[in-house]
């Protein structure tokens, strides 16, 4: 399977992440590179930023993510802002 980079191919990447979500809801890494792609676009597309920190959120609560749910709460709230 190929790698897309959110920089590189970042269309291709959304694509490659949203498919792996839909197969596995709960792939933390698959969260965080949809949220790095997401990070890309600013503003115009922070609801979906929003969601995907709050999923990652919960799975690094829930231990399925390695890291803190900290880390992702403040990256939450930065967003909210």
């Amino acid at each position: 399977q190929a790698v897309f980079t959110a920089q590189e191919e970042p269309e291709m990447a959304e694509r490659a992440f949203g498919s792996a979500l839909e197969l596995e809801p709960d792939n933390g890494q698959a969260w965080k590179g949809m949220a790095a792609l997401l990070e890309a676009y600013g503003k115009e597309r922070a609801e979906e930023l929003l969601q995907a920190y709050e999923k990652l959120s919960e799975l690094a609560a829930a231990g399925k993510l390695k890291g803190k749910a900290s880390e992702w709460e403040a990256k939450l709230k930065a967003v909210q802002v």
